[in-house]
């Protein structure tokens, strides 16, 4: 999930459910600091465009379809059956 995308402090800020006070004390944080608001944003665009590349993306289904049929293949074989 986006948790796991996250980095704290670098490229985003987790907050717990109904934590308004560290929700409101990050956004305070980055609005009152440019540098570090410009470093996050670059750091979550550079994660971002890492983690959904689309060629990676096309590889990494392509992938997962060849072993997928490879299995269907290995269990559908005479000696399975």
């Amino acid at each position: 999930g986006v948790t796991d995308l996250i980095r704290a402090g670098e490229n985003g800020h987790v907050v717990s459910p109904g934590d308004a006070a560290t929700m409101a004390e990050r956004v305070i944080g980055l609005l009152t600091d440019r540098a570090r608001r410009r470093n996050m944003g670059d750091a979550a665009a550079k994660t971002i465009g890492e983690e959904f590349d689309i060629d990676r993306m096309v590889r990494e289904q392509e992938s997962l379809y060849l072993r997928l049929l490879k299995e269907k293949e290995r269990l559908h074989h005479p000696a399975f059956i």
